[in-house]
């Protein structure tokens, strides 16, 4: 696995618009309903998974990833 910071995440949930839209969905949490817990938790994961990437994150992680493997191509 690889790890970034978590200003990284951050960066990412600010930059894809996601921090906003996260925040508003748990505003309006009910956190005694338990089935709006699991489906306002799925939803959060779903908007991670199609986030688009930002550019600059992806280089920097391909640059680290590249530095770390070391010219292995195993990795």
């Amino acid at each position: 696995g690889f790890a970034t910071t978590a200003q990284a995440y951050r960066d990412f949930l600010e930059q894809s618009g996601l921090n906003d839209r996260i925040h508003a969905a748990l505003d309006a949490l009910d956190v005694d309903d338990i089935a709006a817990l699991t489906q306002t938790g799925a939803q959060i994961r779903q908007w991670v998974m199609d986030a688009e990437f930002p550019s600059r994150l992806d280089a920097e992680i391909r640059s680290a990833f590249a530095e770390m493997a070391g010219g292995n191509d195993n990795m």
